[in-house]
């Protein structure tokens, strides 16, 4: 049909957007860490024997992590000054790191940052709370 005098006809064609790319990681490492902690031996960066299992579980998922920028945090209680709480806290992530170097785990994307007692999940003020604040986190940065 004719249009009005006062009207043009314009033929617009549009796409409809990309999808969203997949994640490359998609790991949840709370999850895999199923309640239990990554233990070390009192006020030093060595990494229990026990642990290895809960390592060797949470290196899995870091492996189909491939790209990923993944932060491995370090955390300790108030116990003790501050300025040295942050030193164990980042040699503590640098542990982990350095266990999965030596798996041959891809590394190259796994950084370890120390917060000491900067960022508590529980109270200070028990030994209940000071436990569960001393611990090691595994964050995805990004997706690569």
């Amino acid at each position: 049909t004719a249009l009005p005098s006062n009207f043009t006809l314009t033929k617009l064609v549009g796409f409809p957007p990309p999808p969203a790319p997949e994640p490359v990681c998609n790991v949840d490492f709370a999850a895999l860490f199923s309640g239990d902690k990554i233990l070390f031996d009192t006020n030093r960066a060595v990494i229990k024997s026990e642990s290895f299992p809960l390592l060797d579980r949470l290196g899995e998922g870091l492996a189909s992590c491939e790209g990923a920028r993944i932060e491995v945090g370090g955390h300790t209680d108030s116990q003790g000054a501050a300025s040295y709480n942050l030193q164990l806290s980042e040699a503590r992530a640098r542990s982990v790191v350095e266990y999965y170097v030596g798996k041959g785990i891809d590394t190259v994307n796994l950084s370890a940052k120390g917060y000491g007692e900067t960022l508590p999940i529980a109270t200070n003020a028990n030994r209940a709370g000071r436990a569960q604040n001393r611990r090691i986190e595994f964050k995805i940065l990004s997706d690569g």
